[in-house]
């Protein structure tokens, strides 16, 4: 068994790694590929999750401002009876031009367009890579609430 390496990047992450396939070649960390060395990429998982909206009417929520984040999971609840909610992004803020946004519904990975948006309760993922905001819209509901809470990961 090879000893513990520590290797220290750039940004002042230390990684600890018990066997002699990993190197700091010029500042940039690479892995062993046989004889060849190749560049590694570093995965950095980021979630933070907030209520975007509970409301019993139509209403648009609060702009999300997106730093870095590729994916929105949101979970939407309530007692209405029914709802339809619009995901929308916006690439250039000082534009101030909202574009809806296909949702996932993760329970049979159904992709809605744009202009349908979300029309049940349950759990949805959006793609937020690129823009720099995201907010959701409820543009009708009836017999109820609904609440929409996210979670965005990096």
């Amino acid at each position: 068994m090879a000893d513990i390496k520590t290797i220290t990047l750039p940004n002042g992450i230390v990684l600890n790694l018990k066997d002699d396939r990993f190197r700091i070649n010029d500042g940039v960390l690479e892995y062993r590929d046989g004889s060849t060395w190749k560049p590694a990429t570093l995965m950095h998982k980021q979630t933070t999750s907030s209520m975007i909206t509970s409301v019993a009417s139509t209403a648009v929520s609060s702009a999300f401002t997106n730093d870095g984040y590729i994916l929105a999971t949101l979970q939407v609840t309530g007692t209405c009876t029914s709802v339809k909610i619009l995901c929308e992004g916006m690439v250039n803020s000082s534009a101030n031009t909202w574009k809806t946004v296909a949702v996932i519904n993760t329970d049979d990975y159904t992709v809605s367009n744009a202009d349908t948006g979300i029309t049940a309760k349950g759990i949805y993922n959006v793609d937020i890579s690129g823009f720099s905001k995201f907010r959701v819209r409820v543009t009708s509901i009836s017999g109820g609430n609904v609440t929409v809470f996210g979670s965005f990961t990096s």
